[in-house]
């Protein structure tokens, strides 16, 4: 696809999901929630508790390409592992050369192998989810679009409500990124769904809900120091609430449908976001950023505190995407070329290329 034709609503999606989990990492994270009540709180809640919403609309973008292309790069999916160990171990090496902080013996070897020891629990789950999508791809191809919608119901029903009853999940994140690929697949192979039909509707509905809610339980633990109202937020922006994940659909059928032209810095922040997650998200690096060089706890409480807290966000997002496009154009002139010109016909022995199947009412 050239530039002409290349819309960037997916790039702004993506976008817009990474800054959401940037948020969420600045407020979750600094325990803000458990500090005494101030009014700036309400807007740290109604912003800052999207992250989960952000994951799930990274993995709802991939699986409308996953499922729509049908294809799978061993390349793409070895380079997901390198990039990764690659981050994990060179900030670490930075940090610990620069006495920031002492690692247990066997850190370094977890940072090597990092995608395999869940130091970041996404590109783990994500990476296994990639590898995944050609069987799930011919799975869905099997099924008339009848028991399609059917399984998608079945599995809704003790995936997401039995746990706001039960409080356990049926299903690991892994299994929540599988059914929402899943899910994707329905909506493309059938694209007058309800969603498709109703999304701005139950956008403002299910958006509206969420930050009204979520201000209400941080307002009431104000007045009854009741923890429960805390719980409460947790439990309708977790990735497995059926709240957070309607938001999601309707996030996705809001870029899916938003008319936009192509836009280079766009395409460019999007494809960074692997790198600006496994940045800004390092276990120890983490806390150096936000605690020490933008001073979370002491922000929380300033009158100007949600402007600081957001141009933080934004400047995190976009100094590590600076970052990720320096990295990534080293590696494209040295690591990357190697690779492609001596494994390019040996990746091509593991890539996958399905035909679309046929629909069957």
């Amino acid at each position: 696809m050239n530039k002409t034709e290349r819309k960037s609503n997916f790039d702004m999606m993506r976008v817009l999901c990474i800054l959401l989990i940037i948020m969420y990492h600045y407020t979750s994270h600094g325990g803000y929630l458990y500090k005494d009540f101030i009014p700036q709180k309400l807007f740290y809640g109604a912003t800052g508790v999207w992250g989960l919403l952000g994951v799930l609309g990274f993995v709802m973008v991939s699986s409308h390409f996953l499922y729509s292309s049908g294809s799978f790069s061993i390349q793409k999916a070895l380079r997901v592992v390198f990039e990764t160990t690659f981050y994990s171990t060179t900030i670490s090496l930075i940090l610990m050369f620069t006495g920031r902080v002492n690692y247990p013996p066997d850190y370094l070897l977890k940072c090597f192998f990092s995608v395999f020891c869940r130091q970041y629990w996404f590109v783990t789950d994500y990476f296994l989810f990639y590898v995944m999508s050609p069987f799930l791809k011919l799975f869905c191809d099997k099924l008339s679009i009848h028991h399609h919608r059917w399984l998608l119901i079945v599995l809704f029903l003790i995936t997401f409500p039995s746990r706001e009853i039960t409080h356990t999940m049926t299903f690991s994140r892994l299994g929540i990124f599988v059914y929402t690929y899943l899910l994707i697949a329905y909506f493309v192979r059938k694209p007058d769904n309800f969603f498709q039909k109703h999304y701005k509707f139950l956008s403002v509905i299910v958006f509206g809900g969420i930050t009204a809610a979520v201000c209400a339980f941080i307002y009431l633990n104000k007045i009854t120091f009741d923890g429960i109202y805390l719980n409460w937020v947790n439990d309708i922006t977790y990735i497995s609430s059926t709240t957070m994940f309607l938001a999601a659909i309707c996030m996705y059928f809001i870029f899916k449908n938003l008319k936009t032209g192509y836009s280079k810095i766009l395409y460019v922040i999007g494809g960074s976001t692997l790198g600006i997650y496994l940045i800004h998200e390092n276990d120890y690096f983490h806390y150096i950023l936000f605690d020490n060089v933008l001073r979370r706890a002491g922000v929380y409480e300033m009158t100007l505190g949600p402007l600081i807290y957001l141009l933080s966000c934004i400047g995190v997002l976009l100094g590590c995407a600076l970052i990720h496009y320096g990295i990534e154009f080293i590696l494209k002139k040295t690591v990357y070329m190697l690779s492609d010109k001596y494994l390019k016909a040996k990746y091509k022995a593991f890539d996958v290329k399905y035909i679309p199947g046929q629909d069957k009412d």
